[in-house]
């Protein structure tokens, strides 16, 4: 169920779009989140959560959006691991590897044949108080992503294989993105489309 849950996006027309739409499909009621002030909010954020980000260059807000305290465990879907080993603040690059590095063990699925495969990983194997999914929807072959990103060539029923996983768990945080922020309408639809679909299953089985 996502009744009670929070629901924040970043400033772009894209996401208000989409906040508008999920807001009457699902019932729930969205907040825009400033982006100067974006990493101290995220941080302030208590409780289930939903966070919508902008395009790729924006997944890095994964990261503030983890639960801190705890030791949870995080599952990415994403066409690129964002497990550089180069940074010291995170970044779109990196954020996966800086998450390891704290409070959660990190599984990032890539795309693959057979619908999705391990491509990094970060465990411990400790015990986990709650879980995180963090979907970049390049995942998806022909997602209409920033051009500075290449798409994988996974399919809407891999990534939500990959979300089925996470939602297993005690999931506290979700957070997704990817669209590029000048869609044509064509592209915008078949985005908005797959965000729905998450979410859906989300409904289904949170």
């Amino acid at each position: 169920m996502l009744a009670g849950k929070q629901f924040f996006f970043t400033q772009n027309e894209n996401n208000r779009r989409i906040a508008s739409v999920v807001e009457k499909r699902f019932g729930l009621r969205g907040k825009e989140v400033e982006y100067e002030w974006i990493r101290r909010s995220l941080r302030g954020v208590w409780g289930r959560a939903i966070l919508l980000w902008g395009d790729g260059s924006e997944h890095q807000l994964s990261y503030s959006f983890e639960k801190k305290s705890g030791f949870g465990l995080k599952i990415g879907a994403d066409a690129h691991t964002d497990m550089a080993e180069d940074g010291e603040e995170p970044d779109f690059r990196n954020h996966f590897r800086m998450s390891g590095q704290e409070n959660h063990d990190v599984v990032v699925f890539l795309p693959h044949v057979r619908g999705y495969q391990v491509g990094e990983s970060i465990v411990r194997h400790r015990e986990y108080t709650h879980g995180h999914f963090s979907a970049d929807f390049d995942f998806i072959k022909g997602f209409p992503c920033s051009p500075a990103f290449s798409t994988g060539s996974g399919s809407i029923g891999a990534l939500l294989e990959v979300a089925g996983m996470a939602i297993g768990g005690n999931l506290f945080r979700v957070d997704m993105g990817g669209m590029k922020l000048k869609p044509t309408e064509e592209e915008f639809r078949a985005g908005l489309e797959a965000y729905v679909r998450v979410l859906q299953l989300l409904e289904e089985r949170w």
